[in-house]
């Protein structure tokens, strides 16, 4: 369930940034997915049975998604995705 809310809550935040730049209202909607993506990453993280399979599944996600995210938002920066995978890697191996 939480995967859907956080699914929703993130088209209706990429809806309003696209498409209605104007209605705030969209983006702040859309900012309650990334915690909910950040909890439902350290749960799947603790749940796996191979880190390096689901660290390189992430970032594979990242890398496929980054060409339309440069399409639609210009090329400021990296998306999310490799945020999340930077913040999969740190606890990871840190002592």
């Amino acid at each position: 369930m939480l995967e859907l809310i956080a699914m929703i809550t993130m088209l209706i935040d990429h809806i309003g940034a696209v498409f209605v730049p104007h209605m705030a209202v969209l983006r702040i909607i859309g900012r309650i997915s990334f915690p909910i993506y950040c909890f439902l990453l350290v749960r799947g993280s603790s749940k796996t049975g191979n880190f390096y399979r689901y660290l390189f599944r992430l970032t594979l996600l990242a890398l496929i998604s980054q060409p339309i995210y440069f399409a639609l938002f210009g090329w400021k920066r990296p998306n999310v995705i490799f945020t999340l995978s930077v913040c999969l890697i740190i606890p990871h191996f840190a002592p």
